[in-house]
């Protein structure tokens, strides 16, 4: 099944996010995309939700590809719904990513080099490749006999020119200014990342967790020359209902996290921007 857009893109461009969107079919079948950021960086989330998503079965590897430009993947996808688009696929980025993990314990960290503290983290007030964006004609997803879709795509250089405008836009109401990321060297290492998730699954919503509902969340972070949190944004989305806290994840990062702060081209400590999901799932 091949679906021809009903629409150009569309830009909500919100207090804490850049989204584009665009619809496929009629509005009693329509099938949505989706693509979102939460600063500038050379990743992004997307969602693509509608009917044709019902044949899909949710434990088996789906392929994606956003093609020809880049490679296809094999993902398992959570069920999910979008309100009344129906079952959804939620990913992230062009392909999928390995990101690295840190296993070094804290008290290694400041005997290592920068570039290692620097592994697996999204780049810092980066930005989408508009020229490898516009080589993207298509998206698609199979799954064995059950699932054959694939969504054309249209100007996609010039709608990830205007997602990264409107990030940058976003940074600099934070107090980022545009020579930022040529002055970053490192970004941010969380050192506590274990305690403070421990401690936010502590507060798994009472309600959520008697109705077994689970949701995705992003945060993002201002971190200090000093490694502390300035800031937090908490952002729900999956729209998910019975997640009202009497603690957030914002809450604990806000008193408890420590991180090693990035640095600039001098090995100079910077105020720096830190973004990660966190997820609920229930055992």
């Amino acid at each position: 099944m091949t679906l021809k857009a009903d629409s150009k893109w569309v830009a909500d461009y919100g207090e804490n996010s850049c989204r584009l969107i665009r619809t496929y079919g009629k509005s009693d079948d329509q099938t949505v995309l989706m693509i979102e950021q939460y600063s500038p960086s050379a990743d992004f989330d997307w969602t693509v939700a509608g009917p044709p998503l019902a044949r899909t079965r949710w434990s088996k590897d789906v392929t994606v590809q956003w093609g020809p430009e880049f490679n296809q993947f094999e993902k398992t996808f959570l069920k999910a719904e979008l309100g009344k688009f129906g079952p959804a696929f939620i990913g992230r980025g062009w392909e999928l990513g390995q990101p690295v993990v840190s296993k070094v314990k804290e008290r290694d960290l400041r005997e290592l080099g920068r570039a290692e503290l620097a592994s697996g983290l999204d780049p810092v007030l980066g930005g989408l490749d508009p020229d490898r964006a516009a080589r993207v004609q298509y998206l698609s997803f199979w799954q064995s006999d059950r699932l054959a879709i694939t969504l054309q795509l249209e100007d996609m250089g010039a709608a990830v020119a205007a997602l990264n405008k409107c990030t940058l836009d976003l940074a600099q109401g934070w107090g980022f200014d545009e020579t930022y990321q040529d002055r970053l060297t490192t970004t941010p290492v969380w050192l506590n990342v274990r305690e403070i998730a421990a401690d936010i699954q502590r507060h798994y919503p009472s309600k959520a967790l008697m109705r077994g509902a689970q949701a995705n969340f992003k945060v993002r972070i201002i971190v200090d020359s000093e490694g502390k949190a300035e800031r937090c944004d908490w952002i729900n989305n999956t729209q998910a209902d019975d997640f009202e806290m009497k603690r957030t994840p914002c809450d604990i990062i806000m008193a408890d996290a420590r991180f090693e702060p990035a640095m600039d081209e001098e090995g100079e400590p910077i105020r720096s921007i830190y973004q990660t999901s966190i997820l609920y799932r229930m055992p």
